[in-house]
């Protein structure tokens, strides 16, 4: 059982509306009907619709070694215990799916690792293995694999029964496999029968347990997206197409960044919408309407997905490494770059650095690729702002720099589960190589809380703190209160030299504080001037932290209380000759100075502070040379 505050906050962020009609609802599906009116006889599967994809092209360079984080191996050449965490080896009981806390640790381990072998990403890859190399042994351990989970694990009696994107993305990648198999001519009847009736029990499952109201972000998406694909796969209907391209809608601002305001989950995002649009495509079904209404807002999401990655990559907000479909034995595998490469297929774009089309894109599209868009000239990054959604990329190309600024909310206008508290937050990245960085996201099992708070926390991102708190105040490790953007007063862009100034009142009502950073970017000299406005609006006397992330990888020339000088000839100085700056590296008590490139890792960073005290108005800010 989860605690009583975990549910006192979560009810916290929820409508009164939603907890009697919807929750209630949710209550009673789960416990009631789906446990004892819903019909679980899955033996009557339907036939697959007429599939116009192939995959003939192209030889699948299989690998049976399946990584989780980094931090385990998998072999898929061998027995996959189903109710066992790879990591940790703690093993699960059965029982019905709402009786599990998965945030118990002792028990179950980070069910994040049996969720992600659960996933079945690499089943789609061991067919393209059998059709297109003629592996046997391939074909074999996908029959022992979807046997064994058939098997071992009881429906909605287990880990693997209690998350409908977990649920969703291994139907998806059940799908796949199933469409690849029956284009080969697979003669395997009992195989073939044994993933409809998975996928079948995956569709019951999430039809009853969509994610509704305050869990409509990604979760919802997925499952929606799962949903459709049967449809399209198995049935002549368009109600659960038409909610997920709906659902996609709504999802994504008119400026193109989804809302939830992280990068990573923008490509999960983005992900969802490729299949489905790609599968109703190679199906024929006549959807160009609602098709076409997406165009321009698919085609503005590969736009800021481009800005993320051009010059170096940007991370805004949580990442957890996800992914829809993931060829997991290519090691160079950059998922943002093929899901540029998605949108190029689908919408003659050319966002990807290149254009080799990798196996993600391979089973997503088969040989129906245009050989028009490999023919397009590479898009340039300019500089830009995505004003619905409060973001702005800023280039010096001939030094190969980037500048991002944050003037967003925290996160989506739901929970802000994965909003990051980086309001009026900067990065810089030279050469490819990030300078000044967001740190991360790490984690998100309850037992790293501390660290979960701290990498989302105001310290983890160059931006200013007052009194040590955040921009709003956590609730749960995937809620926050709402937030509201900050307010873009200018933007001028004119001679090489962009000005922007910006104001944040999150800490007005609290503190009585408004805190306005202005920056000037002149290009030509290679200079960033911060000017930072403290306004005291009444008057009391406050604690300032104005913050910078330095990634740990380079390396300090000199390190002084008003000058940082890297390594890259990045120098940075502040500008009221009252301020000082403090390092820290490591720190545990208060958690400060560390850095995570990827979920599952962290490392000691770098982390600089301008404190002061103030009982007024009060300036400060940094001058950056590279």
């Amino acid at each position: 059982m989860k605690s009583i505050g975990f549910y006192f906050n979560r009810i916290k962020s929820i409508s009164l509306r939603e907890l009697l009609l919807y929750r209630t609802y949710q209550f009673i599906n789960q416990n009631v009907k789906l446990k004892y009116f819903v019909n679980k006889d899955f033996s009557k599967i339907k036939s697959v619709n007429n599939n116009l994809v192939s995959w003939k092209s192209t030889a699948i360079d299989f690998d049976s070694n399946y990584d989780i984080f980094e931090k385990v191996s998998v072999n898929l050449y061998g027995e996959i215990d189903w109710l066992s965490d790879p990591l940790t080896g703690k093993r699960h009981s059965l029982m019905y799916f709402t009786l599990y806390n998965k945030q118990n640790y002792e028990l179950y381990g980070d069910v994040k690792y049996l969720s992600d072998i659960g996933r079945f990403h690499f089943l789609p890859f061991m067919a393209l293995d059998y059709a297109n190399n003629g592996s046997t042994v391939s074909l074999d351990y996908i029959e022992k694999h979807v046997s064994n989970f058939s098997k071992n694990v009881k429906f909605l009696h287990s880990i693997h029964w209690t998350s409908g994107i977990e649920i969703a993305i291994r139907n998806i990648n059940f799908t796949y496999t199933l469409l690849i198999l029956e284009k080969a001519d697979c003669k395997e009847a009992n195989l073939i029968k044994e993933l409809k009736e998975l996928i079948v029990k995956g569709v019951t499952f999430i039809k009853n347990n969509l994610s509704l109201y305050s869990s409509a972000n990604n979760h919802l998406l997925a499952e929606l997206c799962a949903l459709a694909m049967y449809n399209l796969i198995f049935e002549k209907q368009s109600k659960y197409i038409r909610m997920f391209l709906k659902e996609v809608d709504s999802q994504f601002n008119e400026d193109g960044v989804n809302f939830e305001l992280s990068t990573g989950y923008h490509a999960e995002a983005l992900d969802y919408a490729v299949v489905v649009i790609s599968m109703i495509k190679h199906m024929g079904r006549d959807l160009e309407f609602e098709i076409h209404k997406l165009r321009h807002k698919l085609i503005a999401a590969g736009s800021f997905l481009f800005h993320c990655e051009a010059f170096g990559p940007s991370h805004f907000g949580d990442c957890d490494d996800g992914h829809l479909i993931y060829p997991f034995m290519d090691k160079k595998f950059d998922y943002h770059q093929s899901i540029l490469q998605s949108v190029d297929i689908l919408y003659k774009t050319r966002y990807c650095k290149e254009f080799d089309i990798d196996s993600r894109n391979f089973l997503i599209f088969g040989d129906n690729v245009d050989s028009e868009v490999l023919e397009k000239e590479a898009e340039e990054p300019n500089d830009i702002v995505f004003d619905d959604s409060g973001y702005i990329f800023l280039y010096d190309k001939p030094n190969s720099a980037k500048f991002t600024f944050d003037f967003g909310a925290i996160g989506d206008n739901l929970l802000s589960a994965h909003g990051h508290s980086d309001q009026l937050a900067f990065t810089l990245t030279i050469n490819g190589e990030p300078v000044i960085v967001d740190n991360g996201t790490f984690q998100y099992h309850e037992r790293y809380k501390d660290l979960r708070n701290y990498f989302r926390g105001i310290y983890a991102h160059n931006t200013i703190a007052v009194n040590g708190e955040n921009h709003a105040k956590i609730l749960t490790r995937m809620s926050w209160t709402k937030t509201n953007k900050a307010i873009l007063h200018k933007y001028e862009n004119k001679n090489n030299v962009v000005t922007i100034s910006a104001s944040s009142n999150l800490f007005e009502k609290r503190f009585g504080i408004i805190i306005v950073r202005n920056i000037e970017y002149n290009k030509d000299d290679s200079n960033i001037f911060i000017f930072d406005e403290i306004i005291n609006v009444e008057g009391k006397e406050v604690v300032i932290d104005s913050i910078l992330n330095i990634n740990p990888s380079l390396k300090q020339i000199k390190k002084a209380n008003n000058k940082l000088v890297l390594e890259n000839g990045v120098v940075i100085e502040v500008l009221n000759k009252r301020d000082e700056l403090s390092y820290f590296s490591g720190n545990l008590n208060p958690i400060l100075g560390w850095y995570s490139d990827k979920f599952e890792h962290k490392l000691e960073g770098v982390t600089v502070i301008n404190k002061f005290k103030t009982a007024e108005n009060r300036k400060s800010g940094y001058k950056i040379t590279y």
